[in-house]
């Protein structure tokens, strides 16, 4: 309750608005009354209008996620370190986020077609991450995999990606760029009909596992990663071409 009072604004909707709490008479169980979603959650609101999201759209929603990290996962949304232990840190909020990246950009949730168990958790541990697909532009695979790295130190800060995805999405070449990937997909359909596991949890649950291993980077992880940063110069423009809008 008090996350939703802290992130709801009324003149920036940018979250859904919590207006109070009730209480079923019978189990004395409490909810919350919250406005009504009529595009139902991320996920399905993806499956149905996928195809029709351009990039400029996803960088917006990207940008606004990135205002308020306080962000709450299921196992495919935990970031490794917590899994493995360690206190919960807003560098783990910036690891949900940059999953959240991925559905958003990708269409598809983490991990769909395997259980959600302690063997996820495990590889996860060890490096495992979700594919990026080859068309995804390289200044958001690089974001998202910045968010990924299980070198928690190395990760963004909310304020970083906030500025990142700002620039992204004023960048003239970001858009040129983007323009024959966009005819391409748009004339291509991207199917959403994926197929979930019966294990594939995605809700809420009590996760305990021991003895999970300390998290590392997979082996080629790094080396991709630097790949995309020195690729930056090419395709980022400098601060002064960009509008400042505060």
């Amino acid at each position: 309750m008090t996350i939703h009072l802290k992130t709801y604004s009324y003149y920036s909707k940018d979250s859904i608005r919590f207006y109070g709490i009730t209480q079923d008479p019978e189990t004395h169980k409490y909810m919350m009354v919250l406005e009504y979603a009529e595009n139902e959650n991320l996920r399905e609101y993806l499956r149905i209008n996928f195809n029709e999201i351009n990039w400029k759209q996803k960088l917006e929603n990207l940008w606004e996620l990135s205002l308020k990290l306080n962000i709450f996962g299921v196992l495919p949304y935990i970031a490794p370190e917590v899994l493995s232990g360690e206190e919960y840190t807003k560098a783990a909020d910036v690891y949900s986020y940059g999953i959240i990246a991925y559905e958003i950009v990708t269409g598809f949730p983490p991990y769909p077609d395997i259980p959600h168990d302690k063997d996820l958790a495990m590889k996860i541990c060890n490096g495992l991450r979700p594919k990026i697909p080859f068309h995804t532009p390289k200044l958001i695979t690089r974001t998202i995999m910045r968010c990924w790295d299980a070198r928690v130190t190395h990760g963004p800060t909310s304020k970083e990606l906030h500025d990142e995805v700002y620039k992204y999405y004023y960048a003239e070449e970001f858009s040129a760029n983007q323009e024959s990937i966009n005819t391409t997909i748009t004339t291509t359909t991207i199917p959403l009909n994926y197929q979930t596991h019966p294990q594939a949890i995605y809700t809420s649950r009590l996760l305990n596992y021991s003895n999970l291993p300390k998290p590392k980077n997979e082996e080629n992880f790094e080396r991709e990663l630097e790949e995309l940063t020195q690729s930056m110069s090419d395709l980022c423009p400098s601060n002064s071409d960009l509008i400042d809008f505060f």
